[in-house]
């Protein structure tokens, strides 16, 4: 009966309600109620300190819950009178009350929080009515649209998500309108069959005059798989994304991907010039040419035309391609297994492997530094040179942790940072520090570090087998737990950000996500 009650009376004719009592006559003496009992008392104004009469006021316990919870009673409403005085015989029931009004032509509002009754009369402090607000809240798909509410505990305010519009992409949005300026301190969502399904949103949350307040699970996040796109393989091994907005993936089996807005189409060993569909890294270079590392060479595509260099059509040692990047001369380097840096200026191929002793023979990956300094991560540690002048640094003669080293970076700040199955390294852009980071800095770097980026503020994100985290040169931070179950048991292979800041995720089995994140921080 509680249950019907509140759907009959709250949310059918609340608004109905609320015109009615403000057209009904102030309570008897206005503000002067005579009883043996405690009363609250206050004052409540408008604009340039006049009084606000005929103002609906409210006393509510701050436990109140306005969709489970029995009706506001008779005894806990006042209206005010000219002086804007109002006075409400004290509930038996001791507690903490919040006074909430609304006027009953301007429809401006008010609510006053956290007020503790005394034995005989309390004074509340003194009410302004002030424009109300609007609070957004966006909720996943796995709310229910046809019993699920949002609330503000210690208030009227509620709605039922059956006044919710449905996004594109699965989210709920709600918007509670008319809500009094102050600070809440909690909005929650409950479902009207099963009490216990109630959910604290945000707390606490503030709500000014004529503006809207974003609250409840703003990470807005999709996935594509070869189930629910054009995607043909959910393995991504690198993402790419051009100054047109053209994105391109690079999958383990399916060669590479473009989507162009809605538009996928696929270049394969079927269709293209493309000798492999494994692709394991891919570049965008300095005049707008796409390169693609694979296992059977590297190739180039340009206007729609591929061309693939290999050891049959070149000088490369090694067909098995896995890492490209680019000097400030425009010539294209890149690592390989059992082949170890080639370089292409254009015409001609050389190859780094011959002139620098080993290890510079088996190579994850390769990167240059701003002055064109090449740094290579291999098997046996990692190799610096330019020129004829090189440096191998390994575990005796650094911060590494072992030998081996899969990955290789350089943030914006010139730091590098070299990827390990034990966590991360990063050496100072100065190279005279070593820091090393591990799963007690991060849940994520108890795995193999896979991937890399930085935001334009400097954040580095970080991709392992484990799981994504980011580091603001402060403290470490892992998206794990309920808000961030989508990439839970996802072993991140690929990062990249969009000109909207949106980050793009490569997994390793379960294709792409990406997701806004600026409302993390």
């Amino acid at each position: 009966m509680r249950t019907l009650r509140c759907c009959a009376v709250l949310l059918c004719v609340a608004i109905v309600l609320v015109s009615l009592q403000c057209s009904v006559a102030p309570l008897a003496g206005g503000g002067t109620i005579e009883t043996t009992n405690g009363i609250i008392s206050g004052i409540i104004l408008k604009e340039q300190d006049i009084p606000a009469k005929q103002t609906r006021v409210f006393l509510i316990p701050t436990n109140y819950n306005p969709v489970m919870d029995s009706a506001i009673p008779d005894s806990l409403i006042d209206t005010t009178d000219e002086m804007g005085r109002y006075a409400l015989k004290a509930p038996n029931k001791k507690g903490r009350y919040n006074i909430e009004a609304v006027h009953c032509v301007h429809r401006t509002r008010m609510l006053l929080t956290d007020i503790r009754l005394q034995k005989d009369t309390t004074y509340a402090p003194i009410g302004l009515l002030n424009d109300p607000g609007t609070v957004e809240v966006i909720l996943s798909d796995s709310v229910d649209t046809i019993n699920g509410f949002l609330y503000c505990t210690g208030t009227r305010i509620f709605k039922s998500l059956k006044h919710a519009a449905i996004h594109p992409d699965g989210k709920v949005v709600v918007y509670l309108d008319s809500i009094p300026q102050t600070s809440f301190s909690t909005i929650d969502y409950i479902e009207i069959n099963d009490p216990a399904s109630q959910v604290t949103l945000e707390t606490p949350f503030i709500v000014n005059p004529d503006d809207t307040v974003l609250v409840g699970d703003t990470l807005i996040w999709k996935s594509y798989t070869n189930q629910n796109s054009g995607l043909p393989d959910n393995e991504i091994r690198a993402i790419t994304i051009e100054a047109d907005g053209t994105i391109w993936f690079a999958t383990a089996n399916s060669g590479v991907v473009s989507l162009i807005n809605t538009t996928w189409a696929v270049y394969d060993n079927t269709n293209s010039a493309l000798l492999s569909n494994s692709v394991n890294d891919m570049f965008q270079d300095q005049t707008g040419t796409l390169w693609f590392a694979t296992d059977s060479g590297i190739a180039s595509f340009n206007h729609g035309s591929i061309t693939v260099y290999t050891s049959e059509n070149s000088n490369l040692r090694s067909n098995v391609i896995t890492g490209i990047d680019e000097d400030s001369e425009g010539t294209i380097w890149c690592s390989s297994f059992d082949g170890g840096v080639a370089s292409f200026d254009g015409t001609t191929w050389t190859v780094f492997w011959q002139t620098i002793v080993l290890p510079l023979d088996d190579v994850f990956d390769v990167t240059l530094d701003r002055n064109d300094t090449v740094w290579s991560a291999t098997e046996e540690g990692i190799v610096k040179f330019k020129d004829e002048n090189y440096v191998i640094y390994d575990k005796a003669n650094s911060g590494l942790i072992s030998d081996s080293v899969l990955s290789v970076f350089i943030d914006n700040g010139r730091n590098k940072w070299f990827g390990q199955l034990q966590g991360i390294i990063r050496l100072n852009k100065d190279e005279t520090a070593w820091d090393y980071f591990d799963h007690t800095h991060s849940l994520a770097l108890s795995g193999a570090t896979n991937a890399h980026c930085d935001d334009i503020y400097g954040t580095l994100y970080i991709g392992t087998s484990k799981g994504l985290t980011l580091y603001n040169g402060r403290q470490w931070r892992d998206y794990t737990g309920k808000r961030y179950s989508f990439l839970q048991n996802k072993e991140i292979t690929a990062l990249t950000f969009d000109s909207q800041e949106n980050l793009w995720i490569g997994t390793k089995s379960k294709g792409v996500i990406v997701i806004g994140l600026y409302e993390w921080e």
